[in-house]
């Protein structure tokens, strides 16, 4: 099975998985503490709020703890508006939603808005096998993911995707 088996035939169902997470997006869900997660969660997530104000006009609503944030319509709107509608591009996407548990994660990797610091900020979470700097070089058509499974976190496998088609 393809992407193309997956997204041509239904790219709807497909978007739909991503825009759910927009509204209750891993990035706009804080701790109350302690100090040194509030601020490592707002060194590292601040950026993508930020970004998807300024580049998409979508202004999301942060909070703290575990209680349910309503996100505005205008910036859920936004956000949709910039999901991407090539069946390729749609299906990385929701590889990235899904893997991150973040819609404007996704659509920041997909922008190129996620950058050379980032990579080291993720690199913590792939830690075991994958440095800031192995992230930052992948090669085309690489990427890195960490699974879970059964509740258990493995190991960091770096795998090949596929190049979308040259359409003429």
């Amino acid at each position: 099975i393809s992407i193309l088996d997956c997204v041509v035939d239904g790219p709807g169902a497909v978007a739909a998985v991503p825009e759910k997470y927009l509204a209750s997006d891993l990035v706009c869900y804080r701790a109350e503490g302690p100090d040194g997660l509030v601020a490592r969660q707002a060194g590292a997530w601040d950026p993508v709020i930020a970004w998807a104000r300024e580049a998409l006009g979508a202004r999301f609503v942060v909070g703290e703890g575990m209680v349910f944030v309503v996100q505005p319509e205008a910036a859920l709107a936004a956000a949709r508006a910039a999901l991407p509608r090539d069946p390729w591009r749609l299906g990385a996407f929701h590889v990235v939603t899904t893997l991150t548990g973040s819609a404007l994660m996704a659509l920041a990797v997909l922008n190129g808005r996620l950058g050379v610091e980032d990579a080291k900020i993720l690199a913590f979470w792939f830690e075991s096998g994958f440095s800031a700097d192995d992230l930052m070089y992948l090669p085309n058509h690489r990427a890195v993911a960490r699974l879970l499974v059964g509740g258990q976190a493995l190991r960091p496998v770096e795998f090949a995707t596929i190049a979308a088609p040259t359409v003429v």
